[in-house]
């Protein structure tokens, strides 16, 4: 048995600052440094080996690991009077000449300002289990398999207080065009529904995120002979199931937030706004070794393809984009990347120090 308790102090402050007097801004101002918050926590780790026989070939080995995540400096920044990105967004309502003119906004749409810290936010976290079986055969082989559960905990994110789910009333509907992008032919999907939330200025507090844990399984099969007679071999598969939160995948924008914020973040998605996909792996790596201390190791690795799915843009007002259908519909092509390692030694007799190329 190995355990062990790890300790972490964080906390997040804002030192003394001013905020300029501008076009859009009354004076300068002066803020007092200010701490926001502070966590203290322990985390527990814990690895079990165990001989399953009295000749040590068969061992059963799990763990168990709490890892905080900590605090970003994000948090700081949204939390900051003097923020680094403040706005507001109108209604523009031109007189015609396509220039916008003071005067002419009208309806508050939303702002992005200065925001609140819930005090009872608790610290994002990662725990991780495994369980795996190691057997060793002859012939110097060896051949392991187990699960990894890892469960990302207590996320936050930015929450606008006078937009909550419970406010996007106002149904959009429209047609899915379908994979070629053009309504009204043979391929279009399904009437869809979105919803537009209320205008005005924001109210923004950040907060833990109700259900937005993410869960993701993988198991693994690996056998290796070690390094004997002149060479060594090991391979692998892995698959991994997920359960997963995200605004993007692979560079692809997929939804307007990273959590379920408003209904719209719920469109094509499983167990309350998470993306369920599986992907996996197999890879084969050895070792030759040739006369003239020459050394020649290849490394292949095939895997799936980014799984994703067909989004649509601008469908509903102020919502940038949402899930046409859900993650894992469609995946791009698998990938197989080839690698070789060619390593030359050379030694000297007179230092016997060796030197390599490769």
């Amino acid at each position: 048995v190995n355990a062990g308790l790890r300790f972490d102090h964080f906390r997040s402050f804002l030192p003394e600052q001013t905020f300029p007097a501008g076009d859009v801004t009354s004076g300068t101002q002066t803020f007092a440094s200010k701490d926001l918050i502070e966590w203290n926590l322990v985390s527990p780790r814990v690895g079990l080996v165990y001989a399953v026989r009295g000749d040590g070939k068969t061992l059963a080995k799990a763990s168990y690991g709490h890892y905080a995540s900590g605090l970003s400096t994000e948090l700081g920044f949204t939390a900051n009077p003097n923020t680094n990105q403040p706005w507001a967004r109108y209604r523009w309502v031109d007189d015609g000449d396509r220039l916008w003119q003071p005067g002419e906004e009208t309806d508050a749409l939303a702002t992005r300002g200065p925001e609140q810290i819930d005090p009872e936010l608790k610290p994002p976290s990662t725990r991780e289990f495994t369980a795996f079986l190691e057997h060793e055969l002859p012939g110097a082989v060896a051949i392991r398999s187990g699960v990894v559960w890892r469960g990302l905990r207590h996320p936050y994110a930015r929450q606008d207080d006078n937009r909550p789910s419970s406010a996007y009333t106002g149904k959009v509907t429209f047609v899915d065009p379908g994979p070629n992008g053009v309504a009204g032919d043979r391929d279009d999907g399904p009437l869809m529904t979105g919803f537009r939330g209320p205008g005005g200025p924001s109210a923004n507090v950040v907060r833990n995120v109700p259900g937005a844990a993410g869960d993701h399984w993988t198991w693994e099969i690996t056998a290796a002979r070690r390094s004997g007679r002149g060479w060594s071999l090991v391979g692998g598969f892995a698959h991994t199931w997920s359960r997963d939160h995200a605004r993007e995948y692979a560079g692809q924008p997929i939804r307007q937030n990273v959590y379920p914020l408003t209904p719209n973040d719920l469109i094509n998605t499983v167990d309350g706004g998470r993306h369920q996909f599986t992907v996996w792996s197999a890879r084969i790596l050895g070792t030759v070794d040739l006369p003239w201390s020459i050394q020649v190791a290849p490394f292949i690795r095939h895997q799936a393809g980014q799984p994703f799915g067909r989004t649509l843009a601008n469908q509903v007002p102020g919502i940038e984009r949402i899930l046409a259908e859900p993650i894992g519909t469609r995946r791009m092509p698998n990938l197989t990347s080839v690698d070789v390692r060619v390593e030359k030694g050379f030694r000297s007799k007179a230092t016997g120090r060796r030197v390599g190329v490769f």
